[in-house]
Formats: C-alpha cells, sequence, structure tokens
C-alpha cells in the first residue's frame, strides 16, 4: 500500500498517469474519466499495451474541471472553456463559478430554513391543544392569495403548488416546512351555510395580500379535511359568547401528507377575525 501512495503522490513529476492514478488522486470513476475523455476534456494515449495514459496537461486539466464542477460549471462549460483559455476568459469563467456557488449556497441556507421551520411546527404539534376555541391575537399577516371558490381537497393540493410557484417566482421553493399554507371562506358564505372557500393563500412578508390585525377565535384540530365542523364551531361559540364575527374565516395547514402518512396525525387550525 506505501508504494501505491507514493506512487500516486509523485504523480506530478512524472510525464505520464495510468487511469488508476487519475483515479485514486481524483476519486473520479472510470466511467467518469471515459466520459470526460469523450467530451474533449481529457486526451489520453494508447500504450503498447493499449492502456491508456495520460499527460501532465490531462492531470491538471482534471484538478481544475474537478474545481469547476464542484462550483456548479458544466462540462460543456468547462470543455469551451479549455479551448479558449486566456486572462479574460478565465475571468469570466472564475466569475460565473462564483455566482453559481453564491446561488448553491442561499439555495442551501433556504432549504436549512425550510427544515428547521418543519421541525418547529412538528414540535409544536405534541403540545397542541386540540378541539378547544382560544382567543389570540395576531399582527397583520402578508400574504400570497389566489381567489377561487373550490371544494375538493385535490383542487387544493393544485392551488398550494401554484402557491409555492408563485412565492418561488422561478427560485427555490420547497415542500419541506410548508406550515403556512392555507384556505379563505368569507364570512357572508358561512352564514348562508355554503362551507367552500373562495381562495387559497400562504404566509409570505412580501405578499400583496394581508389579513388583518386584531384578535381571532381560532381551534386547532387533527385528522383530515373537517371544515365545516370546525366553521361551526366558531360561529356557535361566538354566537354563545356575544362575540361579533368579522372574517374571513382562515383554515392553516400544519401538517399533512408531505410528513406523514398517518391521517390521524394531520393537523390544522382554523381562525376567523372577531370585533376587537
Amino acid at each position: 500500500m506505501e508504494d501505491k501512495k507514493s506512487e500516486v503522490a509523485d504523480s506530478t513529476e512524472r510525464d505520464r498517469f495510468s487511469i488508476r492514478d487519475l483515479r485514486e488522486t481524483y476519486g473520479y470513476g472510470v466511467d467518469t474519466l471515459r466520459y470526460f475523455e469523450k467530451k474533449g476534456l481529457l486526451h489520453p494515449t494508447r500504450g503498447e499495451n493499449r492502456y491508456r495514459y495520460y499527460t501532465n496537461d490531462d492531470y491538471w486539466t482534471l484538478n481544475l474541471t474537478r474545481n469547476l464542477r464542484n462550483a456548479g460549471l458544466s462540462v460543456e462549460q468547462i470543455g469551451e472553456y479549455l479551448q479558449n483559455r486566456t486572462l479574460d476568459s478565465t475571468m469570466h469563467t472564475l466569475q460565473g463559478a462564483l455566482e453559481s456557488l453564491e446561488r448553491n449556497i442561499r439555495h442551501l441556507q433556504f432549504s436549512a430554513e425550510c427544515i428547521r421551520n418543519q421541525l418547529k411546527t412538528i414540535a409544536a404539534l405534541n403540545d397542541a391543544l386540540t378541539d378547544i376555541v382560544t382567543v389570540v391575537r395576531y399582527p397583520e399577516r402578508k400574504a400570497i392569495l389566489i381567489r377561487e371558490n373550490f371544494s375538493t381537497p385535490e383542487r387544493f393540493t393544485a392551488l398550494k403548488y401554484k402557491l409555492l410557484q408563485k412565492k418561488a417566482q422561478g427560485k427555490y421553493f420547497s415542500l419541506i416546512g410548508v406550515d403556512c399554507v392555507g384556505s379563505v371562506t368569507s364570512t357572508a358564505r358561512v352564514m348562508e351555510g355554503d362551507y367552500s372557500v373562495d381562495g387559497a393563500f400562504m404566509f409570505d412578508p412580501d405578499g400583496e395580500d394581508s389579513f388583518p390585525a386584531g384578535n381571532y377565535l381560532s381551534v386547532f384540530y387533527r385528522g383530515g379535511p373537517q371544515n365545516e365542523k370546525y366553521l361551526r364551531m366558531l360561529i356557535d361559540y361566538a354566537a354563545r359568547n356575544d362575540i361579533e364575527v368579522q372574517g374571513p374565516f382562515l383554515r392553516i395547514i400544519r401538517s399533512d401528507v408531505l410528513v406523514t402518512l398517518d391521517r390521524s396525525e394531520w393537523a390544522a387550525e382554523v381562525q376567523v377575525k372577531i370585533k376587537d
């Protein structure tokens, strides 16, 4: 083993390298090295034994290729750069690599924040009281809202994806950590006995819509969609306690099939704004 290690360690002082040298130095598999060769990044010659042998240029080209691949550049981009390498093109390529790395960092930070949110929500579910109406005061909450009357869970799922895409605006979005999506129903509709919804929303500090600050009746429940039951519970509670309901009614999803297949663990919260 020591002979093999020294052979690889001293490889930069040699004129030619085997495919094993490159594999052991850079960690690429044989198939990947042959793919790079096919794309014109590496230019091995054949020895008398028909084995591939690589030059010093190939050795350092592969080092550069690995760095640029780690930065997010494609094999095609790297190949074009290698064929037209100047100070200007190097500057341009490195600038692109830096921007790619910074995008990846933002993506990782976003993903980490989504996972933190999901963990926080799941932990809070364990302490949540169910089927008990409380009064909660909220500040103004900005949101993205899609106005569309619907009554099926399938349509709500479709609108949830639309909300995520609208929030992303061509950037990253994640289904992990999405505990801020819900549906909205007008007070007038509920008072007429119609429990279908007027739209789907996602809380977002940059949203163009908003739900006003104030006191809200709130009830937390578990299980699948039970919109009508809990809308009526809030209405009955308000009537018994001489509370004026202003609306709208909100149903906020706290956990669903995205985080658990056990329907009994699905959770949601229904809220309605009341007169202060």
